[in-house]
């Protein structure tokens, strides 16, 4: 290689090495600031979880005042069930628990949860035996609301929650729709059932059906929370004895943040007497 090649060539290998290291300073810089952006949401979560475990040990403490729990020993994902139910707001939940979206779980937002809550106490006779199936927010508002005469149950999957629901609590999985703790006392038992099937599919709903059939008293009723995708099936699936036929009221269940869900959930009520349930969840749209 000649020297006027040498010279073409030597200004952009200065050029080419600046380049490089200017590109290895840019990338550093963003490496810095990813993992600063990185350690700030770890912080965050981290004071989340350290709030959420006190929060547990003093719940925990509340539902049996003889067991002494810190909140180093709080375990929100393994809690124990309590010895007694224990009184929780629709806000303090979903403080202490947050949503697992691999069990399909979305909060109700605080306009709900209110909604809901007065629906419930306006369609339960007083002394009502009532169940949640797979809704633990709505469980949380009508144990916060009900009068001391009703008896709330909650099925549900996540053993978190039995935290308090105490002895209310029942493990429920709606794969084996027919096999958990009770179920011959509880057979056609429940005055109300109130369910929201944790996936919009026709196999789910199914199998929650005949849970439902399983409970529901001859006369009561049901509130069914799901999927506005299933509106043309929902009549053929809860087609079972001791089911009374469904109607799908106004009422839309929204749930925290903002498109969260593909379709939107809404109401079908069915049974007991009808005339608080246009108060309650709104007028017949189909």
């Amino acid at each position: 290689m000649g020297d006027a090649e040498a010279q073409l060539f030597q200004p952009n290998s200065r050029r080419s090495k600046e380049s490089v290291s200017d590109e290895e300073d840019s990338s550093d810089d963003e490496l810095l600031t990813l993992s600063a952006s990185t350690l700030s949401a770890l912080t965050d979560f981290l004071d989340e979880q350290t709030a959420a475990r006190e929060a547990l040990a003093s719940l925990a403490a509340r539902s049996s005042p003889s067991a002494e729990v810190s909140s180093e020993d709080a375990d929100i994902d393994g809690a124990k069930p309590s010895s007694k139910p224990t009184a929780l707001s629709a806000h303090k939940f979903k403080e202490i628990f947050k949503e697992n979206w691999q069990l399909s779980q979305f909060w109700y937002s605080k306009d709900t949860t209110e909604r809901l809550a007065s629906g419930l106490i306006k369609v339960c006779p007083p002394n009502a035996r009532v169940t949640f199936i797979s809704c633990p927010t709505a469980y949380v508002v009508f144990q916060e609301t009900a009068l001391s005469s009703q008896h709330a149950t909650l099925l549900e999957y996540d053993t978190r929650f039995a935290i308090f629901a105490g002895t209310n609590f029942i493990h429920y999985d709606f794969n084996e729709p027919l096999s958990f703790a009770g179920l011959d006392e509880l057979r056609h038992s429940q005055d109300v059932l109130i369910v929201d099937p944790p996936y919009h599919n026709e196999d789910t709903q199914g199998k929650v059906a005949l849970t439902v059939a399983h409970l529901l008293y001859p006369k009561g009723k049901l509130i069914l929370l799901t999927g506005l995708s299933l509106q043309h099936k929902i009549a053929k699936i809860f087609d079972l004895p001791n089911i009374p036929k469904l109607k799908r009221r106004s009422f839309v269940i929204e749930h925290d943040g903002v498109g969260r869900l593909e379709t939107p959930c809404v109401c079908w009520v069915g049974g007991g007497p009808e005339e608080h349930d246009e108060a309650a969840f709104g007028n017949v749209v189909y």
